[in-house]
């Protein structure tokens, strides 16, 4: 009988923020050429893991999103455009003038879809509970001006 044991480390998820834009990144598809990346944890060069499809807002279809494995500490790095939160689909830009517009009249924008702004808005108040601030609107302004995520 063959006993599998678990690794003993923990394997750890990163992702990369760079300056290429999820439309430039769909233009070149598979000729896209990726940054290399050494490992945070144990400065090794990382090796190719794969892809991932991901969805953006701007696009129709899903683009294929490259991951990075460390070959020693089993760190996965994936990429992200810095357009763009973490687990969102839609544009930083995009969410901010829609929270900006709800917060400044009270409706949100024609043609927005009410239920995703009603998401931001629930993990935007829980931000502005958190860090003690009084006026929602500088809190967004703020916080979007300094490139800091509004969400919790």
């Amino acid at each position: 009988m063959i006993v599998v044991k678990p690794p003993s480390h923990k394997i750890t998820f990163m992702i990369v923020f760079f300056a290429k834009t999820a439309f430039e990144i769909s233009k070149f598809a598979a000729n896209f050429k990726w940054p290399d990346c050494n490992c945070e944890k144990c400065s090794r060069k990382m090796w190719g893991h794969g892809f991932v499809a991901r969805y953006f807002e701007s696009l129709n279809d899903s683009i294929k999103i490259k991951r990075l494995r460390c070959p020693v500490c089993g760190m996965v790095i994936t990429f992200r455009p810095a357009e763009y939160y973490p687990a969102f689909r839609s544009k930083i830009t995009s969410i901010y003038d829609a929270m900006s517009n709800r917060l400044k009249s009270g409706f949100w924008p024609t043609g927005f879809s009410r239920q995703r702004g009603w998401y931001w808005l629930k993990l935007f108040k829980a931000s502005l509970f958190m860090s003690g601030a009084s006026d929602a609107i500088d809190f967004l302004e703020n916080r979007f001006l300094k490139e800091v995520h509004f969400f919790v």
